[in-house]
């Protein structure tokens, strides 16, 4: 068996099987811990009853609606390995992260057929964005089961990796995220939103990859612009169409991470 456990929230299970489920990373292949999570009312409660389940230290805590290349746990543990090589006090890991020391997001992700790409190597960085983050089981990171639905679990172990003294990554190891567009946000998210500022009123402002949390703002202005667009029937085009087209079968079932490939100059 390999080294990694994955662990899905399950809430659509043909979003799961056709996303996370048919990956080219699990075709004819059995070496993954693979724990789906049912029935679940939070993050909190879903995620800590698979780390106990989990087999391996290595733990990936991934969106249903995501694929992985062929290649991705071959680039993702070369990342891994040479991070940790290099740093003592790694804590949580992921593909997307907001912030660097020098103000910029940093990760490398393919939104549907378009790659969204800045700089790595790898980057420290604030927070993560949800997709995909990871963290070893040896850790001692537990997710917080008091924090409402499965919004914001990213940002908070991010917040508790770092109150620990532990550091956060963003590292080279894309992956698509296939979600659809999200118009308006849900009344759950804003309920987390709202424990947020409260736990981490002394920490405030966060960046975060839905904007910055800071309990002056509370990201209201967000909050009445994306209802008066559902409103007046406008629909904005989606952030990650100003980023370039790829050809999603070129990364997908290639053996070659695309990391080599961008190396080689193929």
């Amino acid at each position: 068996m390999s080294s990694i456990t994955f662990v899905v929230p399950v809430g659509d299970k043909e979003v799961y099987e056709k996303c996370f489920s048919s990956s080219p990373l699990f075709k004819d292949s059995d070496d993954f811990q693979i724990i789906p999570q049912h029935g679940f009312s939070s993050s909190g409660e879903a995620f800590n009853d698979a780390i106990e389940k989990a087999v391996n230290d290595i733990i990936v805590f991934v969106h249903q609606d995501v694929v992985f290349p062929a290649a991705w746990a071959q680039e993702f543990l070369a990342e891994l390995q040479h991070l940790e090589s290099s740093c003592s006090t790694v804590g949580v890991i992921g593909c997307l992260g907001m912030i660097t020391r020098t103000g910029q997001p940093a990760g490398h992700i393919y939104r549907h057929d378009r790659e969204v790409f800045h700089p790595l190597r790898p980057a420290e960085v604030e927070t993560l964005d949800e997709m995909v983050i990871c963290f070893r089981k040896s850790s001692g990171l537990r997710f917080d089961t008091a924090l409402p639905s499965f919004f914001y679990y990213a940002v908070d172990i991010c917040l508790q990796a770092n109150a620990r003294g532990l550091k956060n990554f963003a590292v080279d190891a894309p992956c698509f995220h296939q979600a659809t567009y999200r118009k308006v946000f849900r009344k759950v998210f804003y309920e987390s939103q709202k424990y947020m500022l409260s736990k981490w009123k002394a920490r405030l402002p966060v960046k975060t990859p839905s904007g910055v949390l800071d309990e002056e703002k509370f990201n209201i202005i967000q909050f009445i612009k994306r209802y008066i667009y559902l409103i007046i029937g406008y629909s904005p085009p989606p952030w990650w169409e100003k980023y370039p087209v790829i050809n999603p079968d070129d990364i997908l079932y290639t053996k070659t991470g695309l990391t080599e490939q961008r190396t080689s100059g193929k």
